[in-house]
Parts: C-alpha cells; sequence; structure tokens
C-alpha cells in the first residue's frame, strides 16, 4: 500500500505539514519510494508511494487540479472505460495517467457522484479548497483501509493506523468491547471499530465529509439482491461472459512485470494462475504454497506442483509443520498497529516475505466460495424460463467438465449452528456481552452468499492481515474474485446447474488445469494443526512465559486459563485457536509501547522535513 494521509486543523494552529512530513517518513520501509506533502493553510495532504504498476507516468499519487488536491492509494478496474467516461464528459484525460489522476478528474466532474463510476481497490482523500470540504472515501469491499480520528481540534485521516499512532496526540487507550471481540469472534462485531476507543476506520463503500464544522460518515453503495438470470442467453455466451469478465479482474490488478501468487490444490487459487498464465504470460510468475507433511494429510503441495508443471510457472513448497509451536521472536522486528497474527504463527506471513523478494504484487484466491454459494441466503430464484433451459445447461456442463451438474431444484438446508461456537469461554475478565455478538455472528444472514462479500466484517479483516501496514513488507496483495465484474457476471448466470459445487468455474477452466483438480471437491483440512502439535509434542514454555505478560490480566483470568489449556481432553475444535488469540494478544500487548511511539521531532532536514524516529523497527526479509 502507498499510505496516504490528511491533516485538518483549525485556521489558527500552525500549518501541519511538518508534523505530516515527519509520520510518513516512519512508513518508508512499507512505501520505499518518496513522499511528498501539499499543504493549503490548514490543510496537510501527503503520500508515501509504493508503486506496483509499470506505467511510466503512474505518479506519486499525490494530485492537485486547482483548488481539489488528492491523495490516494488506487487501483482502478476498467481504467478505459472510466477514461472514456471523462473524455465525453469533456475533460482532458490520457492513458498514461495514474489511477490517482482519473480519480481527481472523475471528482472534478461530477463531484460526489463520482464513487458511483469508480471501481477497484480504493482509499482516497480529497481537499476541495474552494468549499472548505474533506472527503475520503473506502472501496466497495474494503480491500483498501481507511482511518479516521479527532486529536483536540485536529481531523486525521489515513489508510494506515500505525502511521497515525505516531501523532505525538494520538490516544491509545484500547477498546475494551473489541479486545473481547478479538479474543472470541472470527471478526470485530462493529465495521467501523479499531483495538484503539479514539480511531475509527471508515466502512467498505463508505464516505466521511468533513465540511463547515460538520463530519459525516455516509454509505455510498450497498451490494444489490441477485439479478435474474439471463436464462435467454445460450451456455456458450453466458459462460464467455464469465471468462471474459474473470479475465479483466485478473489484467487489471497484474500491471507489474513480476507477480506472486498464492496457490494450493483447490480450484479458486488455481483457477487464478491458469487465466494469469493465459491473459498476461507466465514471464515473472511465482508461486507458493504451503504443506503439512507430518501433522496431517494433505494434498496441497503435490497439486500445487502438478498445477504449476501444468502452467510452467516456478514454485516454492513451505513445509509448515513446524509453525504451531514456532516461539514469536523476542524483540520483534515489526509490530502491527493492532493484536493479530503477529507471532508468525501463520503460513500466509512466510509466504509474504518470500514473495516480497520478487514482487510488489500478490495474488489471492480468497471469495470463492461466497461467490459461487448455494445457500438459502443468496436470494435464489428459478423462473420458469430457467426451469426450461435447465436440461440444456446441465448437458452442457456434462459434456465440457465430466461431472454431474446438481440436479436438486432447490439448496439444502443449511446446518444448524454447533453450541460450542456459541459459547464464550469462562476464562474472560467481565466479557460485557460477547456471548450475545457471537451468537448475531453465526446467525447473520446478510453476511452470506454475493451481497455477504460487501457486508460481512469477515473480508475486511482478512484484508488487513494482509495489508502492508500489518505484514511491514512492501507488498500489494490483490483479490480477483472480488470484482464487481466477476460478481454480476455469476450473478447473471442461472443458479442451477452452475452455482453448486462451483460448476461454473470447472467448465470456464476445462482443459487448462489437471483433472485432478478440475473434478476434486471441496476438501477440509481433516483437523487443527495447531491442537495436534501440542497434543504430541506438549506446551511449549513460550506459550507458559506469554500468559505472564501483566497487562493480559486485565482482559483474561489467567489461572482459570491456564486450567483449561492443560486440561487438553475437553479441548473442541475453536479450543486452541482462542488460546492463540489470548498468545498474540499478550505478545501484542508486550512490545506495543515499546514499538509503538509517537514521532520526536529532531533537527531539520533540507526541504524543511524533519528527521523522525523510526521507532517501529524496519523488518528484513529474511
Amino acid at each position: 500500500m502507498s499510505v496516504v494521509l490528511a491533516l485538518l486543523a483549525p485556521d489558527a494552529a500552525p500549518a501541519p505539514h511538518r508534523l505530516a512530513r515527519a509520520m510518513l517518513a516512519t512508513t518508508s520501509y512499507r512505501a520505499p519510494d518518496g513522499d511528498r506533502v501539499i499543504v493549503d493553510r490548514s490543510v496537510a495532504l501527503g503520500r508515501a508511494s509504493l508503486r506496483s504498476v509499470q506505467e511510466a507516468a503512474a505518479g506519486d499519487g499525490l494530485e492537485q487540479s486547482g483548488v481539489l488536491i488528492l491523495a490516494g492509494d488506487v487501483r482502478l478496474d476498467g481504467r478505459s472505460d472510466l477514461i472514456d467516461a471523462l473524455t465525453a464528459a469533456g475533460m482532458q484525460v490520457d492513458a498514461g495517467m495514474s489511477d490517482e489522476a482519473l480519480v481527481l478528474r472523475a471528482f472534478a466532474c461530477w463531484d460526489l457522484a463520482a464513487l458511483d463510476r469508480i471501481f477497484g481497490d480504493f482509499a482516497v482523500i480529497l481537499w476541495d479548497g474552494a468549499r472548505r470540504r474533506l472527503v475520503a472515501a473506502r472501496d466497495h469491499y474494503g480491500v483498501a483501509q481507511l482511518y479516521t480520528a479527532t486529536i483536540g481540534d485536529t481531523l486525521l485521516v489515513s489508510n494506515s493506523l500505525s502511521c497515525m499512532l505516531t501523532h505525538p496526540g494520538a490516544d491509545r487507550q484500547l477498546d475494551r468491547t473489541a479486545v473481547m471481540d478479538f479474543l472470541v469472534l472470527p471478526a470485530r462485531s462493529r465495521p467501523d471499530a479499531t483495538i484503539y476507543r479514539s480511531v475509527n476506520r471508515i466502512p467498505p463503500g463508505h464516505l466521511l465529509v468533513c465540511e463547515a464544522g460538520r463530519t459525516v460518515l455516509r454509505r455510498y453503495w450497498q451490494p444489490e439482491p441477485d439479478g435474474r438470470p439471463c436464462v435467454r442467453f445460450s451456455p456458450r455466451r453466458q459462460m464467455d461472459a464469465f471468462r471474459q469478465a474473470f479475465d479483466q479482474a485478473v489484467a487489471d490488478r497484474r500491471r507489474w512485470p513480476q507477480a506472486g501468487l498464492s496457490l494450493s490444490g483447490g480450484l479458486d487459487s488455481t483457477s487464478i494462475a491458469a487465466r494469469l498464465a493465459s491473459v498476461t504470460g507466465t514471464e515473472g510468475l511465482r508461486a507458493y504454497t504451503a504443506e503439512l507433511r507430518e501433522l496431517l494429510p494433505d494434498q496441497e503441495g503435490q497439486l500445487a506442483r502438478q498445477v504449476a508443471a501444468r502452467l510452467k510457472i516456478p514454485i516454492e513448497v513451505l513445509a509448515t509443520d513446524h509453525l504451531p509451536l514456532t516461539a514469536p521472536v523476542d524483540p520483534p522486528d515489526m509490530l502491527p498497529p493492532e493484536p493479530g497474527e503477529a507471532m508468525r504463527q501463520v503460513a500466509d506471513r512466510h509466504i509474504y516475505i518470500r514473495a516480497a523478494r520478487h514482487s510488489r504484487v500478490f495474488f489471492c484466491g480468497y471469495g470463492g466460495d461466497p461467490l459461487f454459494s448455494d445457500d438459502h441466503h443468496t436470494a435464489f430464484v428459478m423462473p420458469f424460463a430457467a426451469l426450461v433451459a435447465f436440461p440444456l445447461h446441465a448437458f452442457h456442463c456434462w459434456r465440457i467438465s465430466g461431472l454431474r451438474p446438481a440436479l436438486r431444484p432447490f439448496p439444502r438446508q443449511a446446518p444448524k449452528t454447533p453450541p460450542a461456537r456459541l459459547e464464550a469461554p469462562g476464562w474472560l475478565v467481565e466479557p460485557g456481552g460477547v456471548s450475545d455478538r457471537l451468537a448475531s455472528w453465526y446467525d447473520d444472514g446478510d453476511s452470506s452468499g454475493r451481497a455477504g462479500m460487501a457486508r460481512a466484517p469477515l473480508w475486511p479483516e482478512i484484508f488487513q492481515h494482509a495489508d502492508p501496514d500489518v505484514t511491514g513488507l512492501p507488498l500489494r496483495v490483490r483479490h480477483p474474485f472480488f470484482d464487481r465484474r466477476v460478481i454480476d457476471a455469476v450473478s447473471r448466470v442461472p443458479a442451477r446447474p452452475w452455482h453448486p459445487g462451483k460448476m461454473l468455474l470447472r467448465v470456464a477452466l476445462a482443459g487448462q488445469l489437471p483433472t485432478e483438480i478440475l473434478r476434486r471437491r471441496k476438501t477440509p483440512l481433516g483437523g487443527d494443526p495447531g491442537s495436534i502439535a501440542v497434543r504430541r509434542r506438549g506446551l511449549q514454555g513460550w506459550m507458559e512465559a506469554l500468559l505472564d505478560v501483566p497487562d493480559l490480566g486485565g482482559f483474561v483470568d489467567v489461572a482459570a486459563l491456564r486450567r483449561d489449556l492443560h486440561d487438553q481432553q475437553r479441548w473442541t475444535f475453536y479450543s486452541f485457536a482462542r488460546f492463540r488469540r489470548v498468545w498474540q494478544l499478550a505478545y501484542w500487548l508486550k512490545w506495543r509501547d515499546r514499538l509503538h511511539r509517537p514521532v520526536t521531532i529532531r533537527e531539520p532536514w533540507s526541504g524543511d522535513q524533519e528527521r523522525p524516529d523510526q521507532s517501529r523497527g524496519i523488518p528484513q526479509l529474511h
């Protein structure tokens, strides 16, 4: 990510450009292509750049046109469509403009209605000097991050939470509800919450407008129910429409000579790899796979090697059996701004480190399950015309894929939520209604299916864990399934026979992937590697030691947790995941005050810049 930052101070306050430059300078290890600040009276907008597009005129993401100033971290979908629309509206644009420059001209042309025409991954901050209005907007699915805080009389907006915490006046008090959510829920219960009481995130599909002393947060987009299928189209024509949308999504997300990609033995990541190789070529591509070799039976590495050999893509396979028991590094070389996967217990972290040596762009296959969902929450409709066309579509699926499509007319009833998921652990100190939030999480029907790709709080959480602000690496992670063109194409295909078992994807990739992949059913992992490793090798010393971190006692009854930790016979599938969250919180509490410190201004640099205290450290790619 390129770090964007806006400081809006009262007119009587001194210009905040010195502070903005010092705060941006602390992000140089993950945004290494320079930083710049533009000042308009008491407003400072800045950007520290991480280039990940190949265009020569890509710019640095900080654009000015008349009274408008835009600081953005933008990756556009359908650039050519936006260029055509701007040209038709009388704006002077060209194909070499940066994504941020195009977005600025869109705002100049259509004002806030420009958000109806901008698609992709973006976090933008726009200052209108004539209206004295600040606008901050986040993309539809929350792939980009965007935060806001009020510090005294100053409004602070940034896509980097760690950058915001370097402000000397930042309030570091923790939000107890957010801590409880972290320990128990898969993701936070409030989409606008952070771990800090005084810092909020702008939810996906929302914009913040600060004008005339008032700050308003409002939604500018929400997902629509699935459209009625276009049954008048032949199966081949519908397949061509899906392939075109999928190829555009993949091509729009590369735009860099080298690219890494996550590769497993499943259908989602391998389909992205196949279309990447076909649309953009294999030169500069490199695949990465994590596999278990001892703890559990795992075919991921073997199948991923077959796919890589078929597509002629180099691949690195990482054995991850040792990770659940590996002690965290003391002191850490970096620490995310919120507790999370900081302990290097997740294979993704190791893959990101290796991928960052090779490229600045990395592809992930998240989103395939809700995209091709087949449940009662996807507004499934089967009009009479679709019923009539069903035999033709089913025969087409069988002829191309060799698989028998699902013939049942309606989705199966979703299974009941296991009661164990709805029980908050007894070792929480003052849980404050976390059990109710846990029950609401699993009962939320709006968070499933294609609509849930924009509504479910889990996805922005996953995107955040891959963000450079958390990984500390100059690596942008791309998610081709979270593309409105792809989602619309899937929605317009008759649910039967195309959605069950991801039949649409299997037919689209026929002949491009090995038969073992195309015919493989979804295969969940046969257990939790962490709990299996502990049962075989016992609790590690560092697991016990982290429970002695003093600040942990304010949230966890350590004595009660120790009893549960040693009573392995009563562990459920979720027990070790919750223990892992406790260790992550303890590790983060142990180091946060030492690594997340406000900037201190030292001797001036030339150009009126300041030398900040880069207190978070610079992670090494090792």
